[in-house]
């Protein structure tokens, strides 16, 4: 059945970003970024401009179907364009076709209102009416999620955060290297509070930067790799975990408290970034009778004002009283989390369901969801614990805030990852050009990622920010503490490139370039060392690619010998070949039991720790690896350095 006269389709939705910048995103009309998901291409035939009234583009979309869109009327006045579909291939089911997008100011709101109408004249059937009508609404969702990634592109979200707090009376307070200068205690700079220990402690020295500093903001370079918090094992297994990220904080020393940061939070949340506070959920300290610590009533009270009780949960230890380390400054902290679904009472996800003392229960089973993830913690800093364990009341009570920066942008970018908002998508476009014979980066996880393609191209994302950052502010690749960590990540990074991307040697130095012109306008320390970084990560790639090929043959070779066993015990990988690797080519145990798992497979790590204290037993001196070359850095005598196999 069809319509013989003109018929309309008609939807609408309101975006939360001002008209202007809704306006010269749609006037551009470039429909590979208005509709990503569903076209390919958009190209504008005849040189003509994108404004211009007749031009037409050929829009090429991801199913194989290719129109031709011919610009009816564009008008910077009614904030309106209209285009006509005047080819199609394949056939489609109607004889002609003109979509108009119309933008309006929600006033009160600063939102945009924006109307799409689709408008069929001659013989239309029913099934394509219906068929429009669906995906309008669904078109106009990722015209809205499109909006949000061109307005809240990541500069803006950073620049917005310190903006805001600035104009609350607080410092732009310069980031601290993420190599600490005088914390024995931290293997690298892991909160933003790290440079403001003296402040919290009372041990400011007069006249010095901090002396009579009460209130402060930034985004602090961050790294957790080793030490008490450490995500590297778990960074390309999913879409969130990071060894370097952004923290974006607030500080204030002895100025001001709850009720500030609590009312402020909400304010830049809800008001700035416009989240919709149905979606948000706060956390509040339990309390702990062992230690003497009452709930705290006074967040849940303030939280009252803002949100229902069943969005107001408690926590425990564990997740709201924040502690830096073993020793140091610490207090109950309040934590805002989002429900990226929205729509219904997400609280019991909250922290993985440990809310409202539900852990207590000896059945109960922590299980993290990761459409409800923590945006910000708000730490109401009022104790410091001592090497005994003891806490004492601070000087004065102080505030520290964290709000992840690539989980906020994501957020704002409406992306269910923080991998594909354009933090990170230079990166990947870098990665694929040193790649061979792979596809570009899908943002696939787990069973998904056939080959572990899109696991490699988030590893050395990560790892590549990581080094440029760490090697930078004065770390460097080697065979203790904080140095041995950049080690494992340089052979990480290595070992995903070449046997997952097929990259060739030299490749993570190449990628150098892309960190600093995404990140040094607000870091300009990256300037500083470029060539020195390359130059380093160039030694320690060809060093460990030797060991690397040489490894992964020994392993492939044992790894066969269990799959064709077969058996149920086939999948331990022996300890004592596991000790081989690293023993006599340096293979780092860990990357052994990547490889393990990769294949199913677990490594006897009981056999492997026997081997180990068993050399250390044998009074019989034996032959090390072969050390990899020294060489000089411009600050540093030749030969100082020597950059060993372990």
């Amino acid at each position: 059945m069809s319509t013989e006269h003109s018929s309309r389709v008609s939807e609408s939705h309101v975006c939360k970003l001002p008209l202007d910048s809704a306006w010269s995103f749609l006037r551009e009309l470039d429909f590979s970024k208005i509709l990503p998901t569903k076209v390919e291409s958009s190209t504008l035939s005849d040189n003509a401009h994108a404004d211009q009234v007749g031009s037409v583009r050929v829009v090429k979309y991801k199913d194989g179907a290719v129109w031709e869109l011919q610009l009816v009327e564009l008008s910077d006045v009614q904030r309106c364009v209209s285009f006509e579909v005047i080819s199609a291939t394949p056939a489609v089911g109607f004889q002609s076709r003109i979509d108009t997008i119309r933008l309006r100011s929600v006033t009160e709101t600063n939102d945009t209102f924006v109307e799409w109408n689709t408008e069929f004249s001659g013989k239309t059937g029913l099934d394509v009416l219906s068929d429009c009508k669906l995906k309008r609404v669904d078109d106009l969702h990722e015209l809205s999620d499109s909006f949000a990634c061109f307005y809240w592109d990541a500069k803006r979200v950073r620049n917005t955060f310190i903006d805001f707090f600035a104009s609350k009376g607080h410092t732009h307070y310069r980031s601290s290297p993420v190599v600490p200068k005088a914390d024995p205690t931290l293997l690298f700079a892991n909160a933003g509070m790290n440079q403001f220990k003296p402040i919290f402690l009372g041990n400011v020295i007069p006249g010095s930067d901090f002396d009579g500093l009460k209130s402060a903001c930034n985004s602090q370079k961050c790294i957790r790799a080793g030490g008490k918090h450490n995500d590297l094992e778990d960074v390309g297994k999913d879409v969130y975990h990071h060894t370097f990220f952004e923290m974006l904080g607030n500080w204030s020393f002895g100025d001001y408290f709850k009720e500030e940061a609590i009312t402020w939070a909400w304010e830049l949340l809800t008001k700035v970034y416009k989240l919709e506070p149905d979606r948000l959920y706060a956390t509040y300290f339990e309390g702990d009778k062992s230690e003497n610590l009452e709930p705290d009533l006074e967040a849940r009270d303030i939280w009252r004002r803002f949100l229902p009780d069943d969005h107001i949960l408690t926590g425990n230890k564990k997740d709201n009283f924040w502690e830096m380390g073993a020793t140091g400054p610490c207090g109950p902290c309040t934590e805002i989390h989002y429900d990226r679904i929205g729509g219904r009472n997400a609280a019991l996800l909250v922290n993985g369901g440990a809310v409202n003392g539900r852990d207590k229960d000896p059945d109960f089973v922590e299980k993290d969801d990761p459409n409800v993830l923590e945006i910000w913690n708000n730490v109401f800093m009022q104790f410091n614990r001592d090497k005994s364990g003891k806490l004492t009341e601070l000087p004065f009570k102080s505030v520290d805030t964290g709000m992840g920066f690539e989980r906020l942008t994501s957020v704002l970018q409406n992306k269910i990852s923080n991998y594909a908002t354009d933090i990170f998508t230079p990166l990947f476009r870098a990665i694929h050009a040193q790649s061979k014979g792979v596809r570009y980066y899908t943002d696939k996880i787990e069973n998904e990622d056939v080959g572990n393609i899109d696991m490699a191209y988030r590893v050395i994302a990560d790892h590549i920010r990581t080094l440029t950052f760490a090697i930078t502010d004065g770390a460097l690749p080697g065979a203790k503490g904080r140095d041995s960590v950049l080690r494992r990540i340089v052979r990480r990074a290595t070992r995903y490139g070449h046997e997952k991307l097929g990259c060739k040697l030299g490749f993570l130095s190449k990628l150098v370039d892309t960190v600093v012109q995404e990140f040094s306008g607000h870091f300009p320390e990256l300037k500083s060392k470029v060539d020195y970084i390359k130059q380093i990560l160039d030694e320690e790639e060809a060093n460990f690619n030797r060991t690397l090929s040489v490894g992964s043959r020994l392993f492939e070779k044992e790894a066969a010998k269990l799959a064709d066993a077969g058996a149920a015990s086939s999948t331990k990988f022996p300890g004592d070949i596991a000790f081989k690797l690293y023993d006599t080519f340096g293979f780092p145990y860990d990357l052994t039991e990547l490889m393990a798992e990769e294949r199913g497979l677990t490594v006897d790590s009981v056999a492997y720790d026997k081997c180990m204290q068993q050399q250390k037993d044998s009074p019989v001196l034996r032959p090390r690896p072969r050390p990899c070359p020294s060489f000089s850095s411009p600050s540093t005598p030749a030969n100082s350095r020597t950059m060993a196999w372990r």
